[in-house]
């Protein structure tokens, strides 16, 4: 019986550890989004808005500075990333 209480544990341990790195890799991934949307957007807003699109993000804020630089804010199922560029 113990040795099934460990195994269980074993695997609920192991089964956190996967979920952690899945998680992880999704907010990876929508960074690179981000930075890929804030490159397009430095050339022109309805670039930024087709590319965020075509990676399956909505494009939620645009800031453009002064001095040409543009921040981004995009966001999926809930999660946001924020990438700024400049032109």
């Amino acid at each position: 019986m113990l040795v099934i209480a460990v195994i269980a544990v074993l695997v609920a341990i192991t089964a956190a550890f996967i979920a952690l790195g899945a998680e992880e890799v999704q907010r990876g991934r929508l960074q690179a989004i981000a930075d890929l949307t804030a490159l397009a957007t430095a050339r022109g807003e309805a670039e930024g808005v087709s590319v965020a699109s075509r990676n399956g993000v909505r494009l939620v804020d645009v800031a453009h500075g002064d001095d040409g630089a543009v921040t981004v804010v995009v966001e999926r199922h809930g999660r946001r990333a924020t990438a700024a560029a400049t032109n």
